[in-house]
């Protein structure tokens, strides 16, 4: 893994995967090979598979036509190149079988300049069973009114994560049963955030046969685990390399398509963890909010000069609370207080703020629900 093979490789284009002393690491990078290097020997020897092989090898920006690049019968113009977006995953199963995951794109380039041609798009899979340039789409963004198309409301600029693909970010993971988990982010083309631009949600795929088949994606960012689910842009996914009992989900949330422009002001972005069942993807939040019995309501909502927040604790705990506008914009702040066992009453005086729809965030010992709340003075 060198400039005899490649020009460059990304800072964030590659992914480790250890299983006892067999160490798979794989490439990603948009215009060069896809490629696993695996060792046996806990990193003694190595050897190198080519996942998918990219025609021009370090291309150097001299041009090139369709008589240089494979036929693909789905490529989307005669110069574009089949790869990846230089986002991907490797685990290695107990059986010491490497597994492949990565978020396809086309490339294509005039002279040095080159570009992204976002026609295609989905998470390609491939195994040590596949040849080089096999793979298998085993997932992208649902087809969710049933046209035949994934409908996007917004530009490329405005929903972009730098230059991955509007499917993207997988991880996998593998369980003492076998069983392989692949969660990733893609296109909700029934849900747009306050500006009209259609948002993301992070779903999951399992195969119970070692990657025969794979289930129908799921969305994990659903009603059950979040209140204004359509209305959240959830973006980064990572579950652990190994799963036990449950699927352990980390993910950033934020109320805003895209990722924010470079030099604008950010709004609150919070990392969210949630736990799901195995079988179901059912979320567990007795075990999420353990200091919290029960729900939490808001009364009176809609409000006017003030709402109370009501909740019961099982222990002691730390408490705060926010509240957003629709733009994910803290417009107020209540400092963390610690609070006893029993039921409790916060009274969130609301700010001259306009009439319309805000999220009340309540944070207990670091971990958030959030709710609606309709502010009206008429």
């Amino acid at each position: 893994l060198d400039s005899s093979f490649y020009n460059q490789v990304g800072g964030e284009n590659y992914n480790i995967y250890a299983n006892g002393e067999t160490v798979a690491i794989a490439i990603f990078e948009s215009w060069g090979d896809i490629a696993v290097f695996k060792s046996t020997d806990n990193g003694e020897t190595w050897t190198k598979t080519i996942v998918n092989d990219f025609p021009l090898d370090k291309y150097d920006g001299q041009g090139y036509g369709p008589g240089d690049v494979p036929f693909d019968p789905l490529v989307p113009d005669s110069i574009s190149i089949f790869s990846t977006d230089g986002s991907g995953s490797v685990l290695v199963d107990d059986n010491g079988k490497v597994h492949v995951f990565y978020s396809v794109l086309y490339v294509f380039a005039e002279g040095a300049d080159r570009f992204l041609n976002l026609a295609v798009d989905g998470i390609a899979y491939w195994n040590e069973d596949f040849a080089t340039n096999e793979r298998e789409i085993i997932a992208a963004a649902p087809d969710l009114d049933g046209d035949d198309l994934v409908t996007v409301n917004g530009t490329f600029q405005q929903l972009r994560y730098n230059n991955t693909n509007f499917t993207s970010f997988p991880t996998s993971s593998i369980d003492d049963e076998g069983n392989i988990y692949l969660v990733f982010s893609t296109l909700r083309e029934d849900f747009v955030d306050f500006n009209g631009l259609t948002i993301r949600h992070v779903f999951i795929v399992k195969s119970s046969d070692g990657g025969l088949n794979w289930s129908e994606p799921f969305d994990l960012i659903n009603p059950e685990v979040v209140e204004f689910h359509d209305f959240v842009e959830a973006q980064y996914p990572s579950i652990p390399s190994r799963i036990g009992d449950k699927i352990e989900m980390i993910y950033m949330q934020d109320f805003e398509a895209g990722l924010t422009p470079s030099g604008a002001t950010a709004p609150d972005q919070n990392i969210m963890h949630i736990s799901y069942d195995k079988e179901t993807f059912e979320p567990n939040f007795s075990e999420a909010i353990p200091t919290l019995n029960g729900g939490v309501t808001l009364a009176p909502n809609p409000a006017t000069a003030s709402v109370n927040v009501r909740f019961e604790l099982r222990e002691t705990a730390s408490v705060s609370i926010r509240l957003f506008d629709t733009l994910g914009r803290q417009v107020y702040f209540d400092k963390q207080k610690n609070m006893s066992p029993g039921p409790a009453t916060l009274q969130l005086n609301l700010p001259d703020v306009p009439d319309g729809l805000y999220l009340v965030q309540l944070a207990i010992n670091g971990q958030q629900i959030t709710k609606k709340l309709v502010r009206s003075t008429r």
